[in-house]
């Protein structure tokens, strides 16, 4: 983001990463999707809720300390 909002005009910059953050969103969505209703299916609601917190806790105590 800092090297579109760097190198681009501003009107671009807000349109590339609305256009970007909403494809990411469909792409994100697609990826999970498919391997949450397999987990769903095998071994039930709860248990697939706890993996996926499980997933996002740990990316956030990894970025937590990884990012500046």
């Amino acid at each position: 983001f800092k090297y579109i909002a760097e190198h681009f005009d501003k009107r671009v910059n807000a349109t590339m990463y609305l256009l970007g953050y909403q494809a990411m969103l469909y792409v994100g969505n697609v990826v999970v999707s498919s391997p949450a209703g397999f987990m769903y299916d095998r071994i039930g609601f709860e248990h697939t809720y706890i993996i996926m917190g499980a997933t996002a806790l740990t990316f956030t105590l990894i970025s937590a300390f990884t990012l500046s």
